[in-house]
């Protein structure tokens, strides 16, 4: 499973996921990862609340494949960097207005809130579950360092199994792996976590920076379509 394969079974980017550590990812603190045999089907056994305030980078990882968005909230306020530090990054911020940017052509374009290409949420990381719920099944495995950690198995299958790590602190998944199952054996397919997680944003954050030219929405859309086109086919 290749990563926008991967993404496409997260309902986001729509691009993604939102989850979020009060102190950072998961720690490598002592692991206690033993069964405790308790089953949950069709509910979630944690409660999950968005901090209103926060930000973090989020990694999705498919064999030696990396990828990374950020996302930060300050109550109302919102920021999502789809395709961190790449040529093609495109940063969604919304507010009273919704603005998109694309930095590497120094330009963007203003819209209403909640069209395509909506920023990263809530439903990043969670959304699938939440899309899923009925279908669910949970079990305990134990604490892993100060995490909680359990087993998700979707449409009451065998073949394949999620791991989720929940902060219980933060209420909050902050790391979930996928599986692919077969003859007894399981296949990390993708790893989606949140890294570098603070409860403190900088107002400049959410801030239009200066010396950006603005043009239509469908403009944006066209040049970063033809970026797209460019870096999968580079000129000799």
């Amino acid at each position: 499973m290749n990563l926008s394969t991967a993404a496409k079974a997260l309902p986001i980017f729509i691009l993604c996921f939102s989850l979020l550590s009060a102190c950072s990812g998961p720690s490598g603190g002592n692991t206690n990862s033993a069964s405790t045999g308790a089953q949950t089907s069709g509910e979630f056994p944690f409660e999950i609340a968005e901090p209103p305030t926060y930000q973090a980078k989020i990694v999705m990882t498919s064999g030696d494949v990396e990828r990374s968005s950020f996302i930060a909230r300050s109550g109302e306020l919102r920021r999502t960097d789809h395709r961190l530090n790449t040529p093609l990054q495109l940063t969604v911020i919304s507010g009273e207005r919704e603005v998109i940017i694309f930095p590497a052509l120094g330009i963007y374009a203003e819209r209403e809130s909640g069209g395509a290409g909506q920023q990263l949420g809530m439903s990043e990381i969670t959304s699938w579950l939440f899309s899923q719920r009925s279908f669910a099944e949970f079990e305990s495995l134990g604490k892993e360092g100060e995490l909680d950690k359990y087993s998700v198995r979707i449409d009451r299958g065998d073949a394949s199994e999620v791991i989720v790590f929940y902060d219980p602190a933060l209420k909050m998944p902050v790391r979930q792996e996928f599986y692919n199952v077969a003859d007894g054996e399981r296949t990390l397919q993708m790893k989606t976590e949140l890294r570098e997680v603070t409860l403190q944003v900088e107002p400049s954050l959410f801030a239009l920076p200066p010396d950006l030219k603005q043009v239509a929405e469908q403009e944006l859309y066209r040049q970063m379509q033809m970026a797209m086109t460019r870096e999968a086919n580079p000129q000799p």
